[in-house]
């Protein structure tokens, strides 16, 4: 099973290319996003990066997900 999942990233200033990190969890484990971050053993991670010719858009094809479970997502960039 899988999802798209899409954000709109705003630059403070207009820098060339933005890393871009989507954090995912099953909702169970949602804590883990805030304890854990990155490095939590619960969390999944996919990178991407965005620029102005992509209107600083991010969009993430997520596969493997379990049919009936709740997930909790989150994107952030370097500055956390």
């Amino acid at each position: 099973n899988a999802v798209v999942l899409w954000t709109r990233y705003t630059p403070e200033a207009a820098e060339a290319i933005v890393d871009v990190q989507l954090l995912l969890v099953e909702a169970r484990h949602a804590e883990a996003l805030v304890s854990d971050g990155v490095a939590g053993e619960h969390v999944k991670t996919w990178a991407a990066q965005t620029d102005i010719e992509k209107d600083w858009v991010v969009k993430l094809d997520v596969r493997g997900l379990e049919s009936g479970t709740e997930y909790v997502y989150a994107f952030t960039d370097g500055d956390g």
